[in-house]
């Protein structure tokens, strides 16, 4: 028996045209949204004169309980923070979560960038 021998058999014709959105050859395309749904007929629309709704803002759970500064090698400083009850040594620009990063830091105060770029500051806590 040979196993690398070609059998040559019938030439299968495929049922449909996988570059069409419809079913088959002879059947027509059916439109993907035909309504809007009323989820999304019932939102308000925002026109140029109204004010933006501000988005909800983003809760985080964060303390800055203290700091690293190296004074010999470099002018860095590494925050010693809380983040969501998990104690963390972070530096600037370091993603602690998703979207969120560190901005500035100094020994008053860390600054972290939200992921709409705004911007919160933690003053340290104690003494």
């Amino acid at each position: 028996m040979d196993l690398l021998r070609v059998r040559r058999g019938e030439v299968v014709v495929s049922k449909r045209n996988i570059f069409s959105p419809g079913t088959s050859f002879g059947a027509p395309a059916r439109a993907i949204i035909e309504e809007p749904s009323a989820a999304i007929a019932a939102e308000p629309v925002e026109t140029q004169g109204e004010e933006a709704q501000s988005p909800p803002l983003l809760n985080i759970n964060l303390r800055y309980i203290g700091f690293i500064e190296y004074t010999r090698s470099s002018q860095k400083i590494t925050a010693l923070i809380i983040l969501e009850g998990q104690p963390m040594a972070v530096v600037e620009g370091e993603v602690v979560l998703e979207g969120i990063r560190i901005g500035k830091i100094s020994p008053q105060e860390l600054e972290i960038i939200m992921p709409d770029s705004t911007a919160r500051k933690f003053s340290l806590e104690g003494e």
